[in-house]
């Protein structure tokens, strides 16, 4: 399921942000440190709360500790049998295995240079082929592709198990690329020049970088822009680069000339690059805080900068001739005139006080989500009561629109950009639903026309799916969709699964539910929340569910569920909850605040000692979201909510199975541990499994994927179907 975590958009190169596209990335693919030492955001000491004095599960954040992977190895060792035994397993990991792996998946097609290419895994290659074809090859039945890297014998070769993150190819030589290889999953990754002409690494370059959370773009052959891992004094407080430098071919890195940094109190600091009809602009992001960011435009020959005057909470979207795009998070007044919040607006990079134009503007029933620039177009991309839309955009000389047509896609479902062209207008959009598996639709200014579809992968015949509204404590009215039989019967016996999220904007919208099909083929409930602290409906409703109001979101999940049981579809001794990371949150705070409301939970790579998340691993960069709890106004409000401390030994809370890997290096795997060693303590029925590889996320391939995904099936099945 989607694991996504409160980074989600930390990384450009890498796909990470829909919370649901955690479990279903897979699926659009067919169709934040060195874990081994405690890093500087690891801090093994004592809480110093008076109400809990002593924390007695601390030392299972030593991730790798001798005595940490002991008591891991117990758990996982308790848990395999309990799902491995079960006579549902190996038929529901087939299904699975079948819907990553299968050969008649369709390869999800990435734009690049006038050609398609994908990153194909299979059972024999579960790390990928790197390929390419033609375009027109691609709309064919059977595409001829050319292999451009193996990374299953890359890892055979280098005795590793590196995960493709990705590639940045320069624009004007296209077949010079950085490569991103992650260890097992992590955040963290090398980085390594490549020709993809041939198919090798180059040999002695100096644009390669070891392990770390760094951020690297071209700005022509010759030079890059880099943020890294420097040395001393070079990292912020989250634990990312601080310092952006000028990094010339044949200097070492250390050779490289800062140009702009940032303090150690922002979370860090990235190079963006643009090209636009035949320039090249380089700005430095410089990200305050999850929701702030300050632009600047570097002068590459004088090392020196100039700050872009936009909204400190504008998030850039691209640049088209020498005007700024960018998304507004709050209202701006300019004159007379006012540019309500969530809009898309430019302004001249190169005019000091230019004026504002407004580019689109959402109604009161949609949120932007995604905007992107082809050759002469802007795409944005938004959603209307949680349902894709999609609108081009042509814009004059100064960056104000001149027309826009929404285009004719699906409107009952995601769309979603899949890939796109600076160089020409052509861009690819998938489209899908939680019945109707990915399309992909090739547009550009002349046409629009489908050119796959992926095979269906389950009976959809006697399933439908519906949009439903609860209304939360405070009156406001609570959106989510509704999967069931076409034949549900209300007497609330109805095994039920509730999914949800609600935070960091992120909107969950519709998809396929292929790796659901075992659950709604016994006739299971799947109900997917749309709760505050999200993006369903732009800035006001993310921000209404977040610090001081994060109680909000949590009291819309609880609403959903007693709808859920008013009208008879479930009660709580069928009703499951499901969450991943921010998510795990939700659900680690519905269990401890609303047992009763509940028979199971699934809990996976959760936030949950809510006095200690800003002490580890990327921990810091979630204080916009969470609050400071060294802070004691706001440390106040998350003592009331935080899952671990909130914990009672005299309580008995609903049966909980609870997900994490070792190798996570952004939400801390401790989180979890802690959470199962206290349940254990109290005597609950919890059970946990800590896979050693994946990052944030169910695993570093599809076959790890795979097994993640059904055992928490099995134990699903077991709790609300037994």
């Amino acid at each position: 399921m989607a694991i996504l975590n409160p980074c989600s958009f930390l990384f450009k190169k890498r796909s990470v942000f829909n919370p649901f596209l955690f479990q279903t990335i897979s699926l659009a693919l067919l169709s934040c440190g060195d874990l081994n030492k405690m890093t500087p955001q690891t801090r093994i000491t004592q809480s110093t709360d008076q109400d809990n004095p002593k924390d007695n599960y601390l030392w299972l954040e030593n991730i790798e500790s001798q005595r940490s992977l002991k008591w891991v190895k117990k758990q996982n060792e308790k848990s395999l049998s309990l799902f491995e035994k079960d006579s549902r397993f190996k038929e529901t990991l087939k299904v699975i295995q079948n819907n990553l792996l299968s050969i008649d998946r369709v390869p999800r097609p990435d734009l690049a240079n006038g050609k398609i290419e994908n990153l194909w895994t299979d059972k024999e290659h579960p790390r990928g082929l790197w390929r390419t074809t033609t375009i027109d090859s691609y709309k064919t039945s059977n595409p001829e592709w050319d292999l451009i890297l193996d990374v299953d014998q890359l890892n055979k070769k280098e005795n590793k198990s590196w995960v493709f993150d990705g590639s940045e190819c320069l624009e004007e030589d296209p077949k010079l690329c950085l490569v991103f290889l992650s260890d097992a999953g992590s955040d963290a990754v090398v980085v390594r020049e490549f020709n993809k002409e041939t198919k090798t690494f180059v040999s002695n370059s100096p644009f390669n970088l070891e392990k770390e959370k760094s951020f690297i773009e071209w700005i022509d052959k010759d030079t890059t822009l880099v943020s890294t891992n420097f040395g001393s004094n070079s990292l912020t407080k989250s634990n990312y680069p601080r310092i952006l430098k000028v990094w010339k071919r044949g200097q070492k890195i250390s050779e490289a000339q800062t140009i702009k940094e940032a303090s150690k109190e922002d979370m860090w600091i990235e190079p963006k690059i643009f090209h636009q009809a035949g320039k090249t602009y380089a700005l430095a992001k410089t990200r305050i805080d999850f929701y702030s960011n300050e632009y600047s435009l570097l002068d590459i020959k004088t090392l020196t900068s100039s700050k872009i005057e936009i909204p400190i909470d504008a998030e850039v979207y691209g640049i088209y001739k020498d005007s700024i795009v960018f998304l507004n998070r709050s209202e701006i007044q300019q004159g007379n005139a006012s540019f309500p919040k969530g809009s898309i607006l430019s302004k001249k990079i190169s005019e000091l006080h230019s004026k504002y134009s407004i580019i689109f503007k959402p109604k009161k029933d949609e949120a932007f989500k995604e905007a992107f620039m082809t050759k002469d177009f802007l795409i944005v991309s938004y959603i209307k009561n949680v349902l894709g839309r999609m609108t081009l955009i042509t814009l004059d000389d100064n960056g104000a629109p001149q027309s826009s047509t929404e285009l004719d896609l699906p409107k009952e479902g995601t769309l979603g950009l899949v890939s796109h062209e600076k160089k020409s207008n052509n861009f690819i959009v998938s489209y899908d639903n939680f019945l109707t598996p990915p399309s992909y639709y090739f547009l550009n200014e002349k046409n629009s026309i489908k050119i796959k579809e992926s095979p269906k992968r389950f009976d959809e015949s006697d399933l439908i799916f519906s949009q439903q509204w609860a209304i939360s404590k405070d009156g406001t009215k609570i959106p989510y969709f509704i999967v069931h039989s076409k034949n549900l019967v209300r007497d609330g016996n109805n095994p039920t699964l509730l999914y949800g999220y609600g935070g960091f904007e992120d909107a969950l919208t519709p998809t396929y539910l292929a790796n659901y099909s075992p659950w709604l083929n016994k006739n299971g409930v799947f109900v997917f929340a749309n709760l505050r602290g999200g993006g369903e409906f732009g800035p006001e409703w993310h921000k209404s569910g977040i610090k001081e109001n994060k109680q909000k979101t949590f009291d819309d999940f609880f609403s959903i569920a007693e709808k859920l049981i008013s009208d008879k579809i479930t009660s709580s001794k069928k009703l499951g909850i499901m969450g991943g990371s921010n998510g795990g949150l939700l659900v680690g705070a519905a269990m401890t605040q609303r047992p009763e409301l509940f028979q199971a939970v699934v809990c996976q790579v959760p936030l949950l000692d809510m006095f200690r998340y800003h002490l580890l691993l990327a921990g810091p960069s979630w204080i916009a979201e969470y609050g400071d709890p060294s802070t004691p106004e706001e440390y106040d409000y998350i003592k009331k909510y935080s899952p671990y401390q909130n914990l009672k030994r005299d309580i008995r809370y609903p049966n909980s199975y609870f997900f994490t890997t070792t190798k996570d290096d952004r939400v801390h795997p401790g989180h979890a541990r802690k959470m199962v060693a206290k349940l254990n303590e109290y005597g609950q029925n919890v059970t946990y499994y800590e896979n050693s590889e994946g990052g944030h996320g169910a695993g570093a391939d599809s076959l790890q994927r795979s097994k993640t995904w059904t055992y928490e099936l099995i134990y699903l099945f077991q709790q609300l179907m037994d």
